[in-house]
C-alpha cells in the first residue's frame, strides 16, 4: 500500500512545481546573459531584470541563476580582479602594527609628540641661525685682522710688498 494522503500528494505537486519554476529562472536568466554578452552590453543585476523580470531577490534565492549571474557578472568579475581598498589596506595592518608602535598609539598623542618636535626644531633652527651669525661675524673679525697686520686675505695668503 502507498502513502498517497492528500498532504503527501500536494507536496509532491509543490516540490515539482517549485523544481520547474528554478528551471525556468535558470533558463531565463542564461538566455538574458548571452544577449547581454552578444550585445557586449555589462552584464548586471539591473540588465537583468530589465530583460527578464527577474529582480535580484529572486536572482539571489535561486542558486543556480546566482552561480550563472555571478561568474558572468562584469562588476563582480572586475571586484574578484582587483581586491577592494579595504582588503589591500587591512593586509599589511597586521604586519605594520607589530613593527611600528606609533601605530599602536591614540592621535592625541601622536599630535602633543608633533607639537613638542616642532617647538623643539624651531629652537634648534633660532640656535643654528645665531650660531651662523656669530661664525660670520667672528671670520669677517679674522678677515680684518690679517689685513691689517698684513697677511693679506686667508683665501689669497700673504700681501708681497
Amino acid at each position: 500500500m502507498t502513502d498517497a494522503t492528500p498532504s503527501t500528494t500536494r507536496l509532491a505537486g509543490l516540490q515539482a512545481h517549485a523544481a520547474a519554476k528554478r528551471r525556468e529562472t535558470v533558463r531565463r536568466v542564461g538566455t538574458a546573459i548571452e544577449n547581454l554578452t552578444a550585445q557586449g552590453r555589462p552584464v548586471t543585476a539591473a540588465a537583468i531584470e530589465g530583460l527578464t523580470g527577474i529582480g535580484f531577490t529572486a536572482l539571489k534565492r535561486n542558486t543556480d541563476a546566482y552561480d550563472a549571474f555571478v561568474r558572468h557578472s562584469d562588476q563582480l568579475c572586475a571586484r574578484r580582479e582587483q581586491p577592494s581598498r579595504w582588503g589591500r589596506d587591512r593586509a599589511h595592518e597586521g604586519d605594520a602594527r607589530a613593527r611600528d608602535p606609533l601605530l599602536q598609539r591614540k592621535k592625541t598623542w601622536l599630535v602633543g609628540q608633533l607639537r613638542v618636535a616642532r617647538e623643539e626644531r624651531d629652537l634648534l633652527r633660532t640656535q643654528y641661525h645665531t650660531l651662523l651669525q656669530e661664525h660670520m661675524r667672528l671670520q669677517a673679525e679674522c678677515r680684518t685682522r690679517h689685513e691689517d697686520e698684513g697677511w693679506g686675505t686667508p683665501e689669497k695668503g700673504p700681501l708681497t710688498t
